[in-house]
């Protein structure tokens, strides 16, 4: 892959970009695309490549969220259960909980995307809170990717 998509020039670095789609829809960790990104490219074009596709892939769950989970999301916020506790905190403060979410190793990156989908969070919130908590994951990623090439 790294070798690929290195010796392609931008048609490489597109189809990268691209494998990113079905990992989110999969819900499968993205860092081997990332280290592999930093690997062809070098830490820094690796994650400058990484972080827009990866969270313009993971709109991917959360529109399918959005459409098939949660018709209404705002009908998740009524009631006083844990569901409309979490549905009312991500209508008022999404942009903050994706920040913090995709900053944690802890929280299920896939199952986020299709929950934050299902949710009130606005998607103007979701991508800017993808765009920039992936920020500092993806170039540590692409560090080591770099790190193992260089080897």
């Amino acid at each position: 892959l790294v070798g690929s998509a290195r010796g392609h020039g931008v048609r490489g670095a597109l189809l990268l970009a691209l494998a990113y789609a079905p990992t989110a829809l999969l819900g499968l960790p993205a860092a081997p695309l990332t280290m592999a990104a930093g690997a062809a490219y070098g830490p820094w074009v690796g994650a400058a490549l990484s972080v827009p596709a990866g969270a313009l892939s993971a709109l991917l769950p959360f529109l399918v969220g959005r459409r098939f989970a949660a018709r209404h999301p705002e009908a998740l916020a009524q009631g006083t259960g844990r569901i409309a506790r979490t549905s009312r905190a991500l209508g008022r403060g999404g942009l903050r909980l994706v920040l913090v979410l995709r900053l944690s190793w802890v929280a299920p990156f896939g199952v986020l995307n299709y929950a934050f989908g299902a949710s009130p969070c606005r998607l103007s919130d979701f991508l800017l809170g993808s765009l920039v908590g992936n920020a500092p994951v993806a170039l540590g990623y692409a560090f080591a990717g770099a790190a193992l090439m260089a080897r």
